[in-house]
């Protein structure tokens, strides 16, 4: 006779929890760290902002967790730990030795990108921290130039290059007319893409300050 063993599989398996994504931000947030694993489930509607806004707190507390969305992936790339560091302007850059504090007296081992220019002479320093898209899609590109009493910062990225940013803000920080709108902000951010018409988001000196003075310890004056 035959016998036929029914342990097809004989280890032990990851038991997973069916929970409403705000009940997990209510319980299981205070006990989820680096050694818990959550899938995350994403789709378009009116539920879609928040579930964005607990994926990122996920990522703050180091919870590693795969998003399933129907959503434009752009806007999920930002929150993976892998980027591109792009420089505008000559200058050498290398990887160092460093470290990291990810909390108040607690420091830990971690590589530092260092950027090095030689010569006398007034610089600026602009750096660009994109997310990585797929292996096939190349790094974005930077140009950034001063026109005071502005500074813009254009970003083409995308596969075939259809998406552009622009970034500008006001040098000595005091509001302008500024952006495709002309609106009296501080600072601006337009996005053009092939997929959809133009989006504009303007900072003004209220935003600012509102920013500034949230949380019960704040108070007018303080460090901005």
């Amino acid at each position: 006779p035959t016998t036929v063993s029914t342990d097809v599989l004989p280890t032990a398996q990851l038991n997973g929890v069916a929970q409403n994504t705000e009940e997990w931000a209510h319980a299981q947030y205070f006990i989820s760290g680096p050694t818990s694993r959550t899938v995350l489930l994403a789709p378009r509607g009116r539920s879609l902002d928040r579930t964005f806004e607990i994926a990122t707190e996920m990522r703050f507390i180091e919870t590693p967790f795969l998003v399933i969305t129907d959503d434009a992936p752009e806007r999920w790339r930002a929150l993976t730990p892998r980027v591109s560091l792009i420089f505008a302007g000559d200058a050498n850059a290398r990887v160092e030795s460093g470290w990291v504090s990810a909390e108040y007296g607690v420091k830990r081992a971690a590589p530092v990108v260092s950027f090095r220019r030689d010569g006398a002479g007034r610089t600026r320093f602009v750096t660009l921290v994109a997310p990585v898209g797929p292996d096939s899609e190349p790094p974005p590109d930077l140009h950034v130039r001063f026109d005071a009493p502005l500074a813009v910062a254009d970003v083409t990225c995308g596969s075939n290059r259809g998406i552009h940013d622009r970034i500008a803000w006001t040098l000595d920080g005091s509001a302008r007319p500024i952006g495709g709108s002309a609106r009296v902000a501080i600072a601006s951010w337009i996005r053009c893409s092939s997929a959809s018409s133009p989006q504009e988001v303007t900072l003004t000196s209220a935003d600012v300050v509102d920013i500034a003075l949230r949380g019960p310890t704040a108070s007018e004056g303080a460090d901005r």
